[in-house]
């Protein structure tokens, strides 16, 4: 395919090919117009988005733009499925911050069979839930360990000296440390 680009940011005009079906990488040096031809076929294919943001800077302060110095692109069919590998994609598919690939979780793990064995451990856990819920021993198990664990307090080493524990545990044993006027 043979596509006539005109007028694109600092390109006056610039054909190139385009092979269908095949993987086609354009490569120059830094300031060829490497991204405005990108940004070209995008415009005229994939978002339907104006050329005229392409106007070269030249014909900008023109008060009415003529017809031979508006962006175009010739020879490229509308209806084209053109995927442009440029900045643009890197940064919103590939590089992610808390990812390698957007939606990885969704391409490489999730499939039928994890979605079946996430079902089935569902069904697990509320079997094991419906068991606690109409057990009455393990109700009040589970209420006096509770209360057990209220008594160490809040505390990020063992217990706390302020819980029923370490009041208990700070002023000795009771029995055994009699004081001597009792």
């Amino acid at each position: 395919m043979r596509i006539e680009i005109k007028n694109c940011n600092n390109i006056d005009t610039g054909i190139i090919e385009i092979q269908e079906n095949k993987l086609n990488i354009k490569y120059a040096i830094n300031g060829t117009g490497k991204s405005t031809i990108a940004k070209a076929l995008e415009c005229s294919t994939i978002a339907n988005k104006d050329l005229n943001e392409l106007l070269p800077f030249k014909y900008k302060d023109e008060i009415e733009i003529t017809q031979e110095h508006v962006p175009n692109v010739l020879g490229l069919n509308p209806n084209s499925n053109i995927a442009i590998f440029n900045e643009d994609y890197v940064e919103q598919f590939v590089y992610k911050q808390d990812e390698v690939i957007k939606d990885s979780f969704e391409i490489f793990i999730r499939t039928k069979d994890y979605d079946e064995r996430m079902e089935q451990i569902e069904k697990l856990i509320l079997d094991i839930k419906e068991t606690f819920n109409k057990t009455d021993e393990l109700q009040i198990l589970i209420n006096d360990l509770s209360e057990l664990s209220s008594c160490f307090g809040k505390s990020k080493t063992g217990y706390s000296a302020a819980g029923s524990i370490g009041k208990g545990i700070g002023k000795g044993n009771k029995l055994e440390n009699i004081p001597q006027n009792l």
